[in-house]
């Protein structure tokens, strides 16, 4: 039986080539008029007034030859072959096609990373960094800013934040350049934890110019003047003052907070009503190990000791941080935060003073909210 033939109630009619209109029962197709052949079985209930087949099954060794017009839709490619032989091979991850003559093939699936999507609806690269650097990469970094600073966000995170903060176009994007948004990621949280490094060292220097402190030992009893008889969680260059003995104006000085403000102008994109009520607790462990670095390095009266900048390439810098982070994100014995809110918000106003233009700043409080007493939050 060839040709397209009609039945009414059939039943396991086998056809070559049939267009299927009006078909019950079971049908066999045989595909080719030579060669091996490809059988199909179908089970149809009650009358069919249309068929339509979609394919979206692996496909090993198909072979197609001058069938004249022929176009197939599944769910990894659509392609249409014009009067010629068409061959395409299929396996694991070995995807190669051959053909001769007019051949055309749209696909709608991702080759990965490394592959320009045929689809033209899809990312180009130079979009998706468009994308990451005009809306994701302030968000990421503000992320990391409010979280363990030296611990990259999970894929999970990355992917979830993605979906919040990049307009609707690109929400389903995030599968096809998973690595390669991974990997700018990384790059961007390289360049701002070393940001730190660099603006610890200009702070510093500032400091040493405005005090006129340009003999190298002179800088090294600076720096053991704010080092002195103390430790790493009561330093007296955290403060601006004291008040009734006690110091005042935590994580407020002018070295903490210059150096604390890289955070803030790396997430300038961000409108201030859009940004998260978390406290940059990450951001400022960093800026106190930046810091701490920088003040190790001169006072060891060499000062083109290792790049300062480099803070990501730091061995030792794991240690410091539990430590620091024990005094900037734990709880006192009596369960209240070492630092409390009122707190962060003055420590938020003074790094913001640091760019241009300033954002008003909040008024400190002389009700000793602030004051920072071994028996109260943040020895």
């Amino acid at each position: 039986m060839s040709g397209a033939q009609f039945f009414t109630g059939a039943n396991r009619n086998t056809f070559d080539g049939a267009t299927v209109n009006n078909v019950g029962g079971d049908q066999t197709q045989h595909h080719g008029p030579t060669g091996p052949i490809h059988n199909d079985r179908r089970t149809f209930n009650g009358q069919i007034s249309s068929y339509k087949e979609n394919d979206n099954r692996t496909v090993n060794g198909r072979s197609i030859e001058n069938y004249g017009s022929y176009r197939e839709d599944n769910d990894y490619s659509t392609r249409t072959v014009n009067g010629n032989d068409f061959s395409r091979r299929v396996h694991g991850d070995d995807n190669s096609r051959t053909a001769v003559g007019n051949y055309t093939e749209n696909n709608g699936r991702s080759q990965g990373d490394n592959n320009v999507a045929r689809n033209p609806n899809l990312l180009t690269p130079e979009k998706l960094k468009d994308a990451f650097y005009g809306y994701f990469e302030p968000v990421i970094i503000e992320y990391a800013g409010f979280n363990q600073p030296w611990k990259d966000p999970s894929p999970r995170d990355v992917q979830n934040l993605w979906k919040k903060v990049v307009p609707n176009e690109f929400h389903g994007q995030f599968s096809s350049f998973s690595i390669t948004i991974e990997n700018l990621v990384a790059e961007a949280l390289t360049k701002w934890r070393d940001s730190f490094g660099n603006a610890a060292v200009e702070a510093l220097e500032s400091i040493f110019a405005e005090q006129d402190l340009y003999d190298v030992n002179e800088r090294k009893n600076y720096i053991a003047d704010q080092r002195a008889g103390s430790r790493l969680q009561n330093r007296p260059y955290y403060f601006t003052g004291t008040r009734n003995g006690a110091a005042t104006g935590a994580f407020q000085s002018h070295i903490v907070a210059k150096t604390l403000s890289e955070h803030f102008k790396a997430i300038q994109k961000i409108p201030v009503t859009k940004r998260s009520s978390s406290p940059p607790s990450g951001a400022l462990i960093l800026t106190i190990f930046a810091i701490e670095r920088t003040l190790d390095h001169y006072s060891s009266g060499k000062e083109n000791v290792g790049p300062l900048g480099d803070l990501s390439k730091d061995s030792q810098a794991l240690p410091m941080i539990r430590r620091i982070q024990a005094f900037t994100t734990g709880k006192t014995s009596k369960g209240q935060d070492w630092i409390p809110y009122e707190v962060w918000s003055r420590i938020i106003a003074a790094a913001q003073s640091h760019i241009e233009p300033p954002p008003i700043m909040v008024q400190e409080n002389l009700d000793g909210d602030d004051v920072l007493e071994d028996s109260e939050p943040y020895q």
